[in-house]
């Protein structure tokens, strides 16, 4: 049986009324039960939320470049992102014979990804 003690701090007691029942003297032990849970609960969000694309780009960029683009429209060019401004010096490194402005990669950049 675990018991929750409500006090400053908050400690956990437990009982058992069973001789196989032995908990370790020392308070910091912990169960392999134990260590996997907390990997478990600290690496489960990361890894569940990663979503990476076969092409090596995930939504999380495609949807910050998008959002970038969206910006820099409706500021008229006063805002200008990182991310839009990355996607658009790689764009143009990757097709030399293709300058666009940035205002007309920015409308690329919503037509495409909607």
């Amino acid at each position: 049986m675990l018991t929750l003690v409500a006090s400053v701090p908050v400690r956990a007691e437990f009982s058992c009324s069973k001789p196989s029942c032995k908990i370790a003297d020392n308070p910091l032990q912990l169960s392999g039960t134990t260590v996997f849970g907390l990997i478990y609960t600290v690496l489960a969000p990361f890894i569940l939320t990663s979503e990476a694309t076969t092409d090596g780009f995930s939504k999380h960029y495609t949807q910050a470049v998008k959002d970038d683009a969206a910006a820099y429209i409706a500021t008229d060019g006063d805002f200008n992102g990182p991310m839009l401004e990355s996607a658009w010096r790689a764009y143009l490194e990757q097709h030399a014979h293709l300058q666009p402005s940035k205002k007309e990669f920015a409308y690329r950049v919503l037509a495409i990804n909607s």
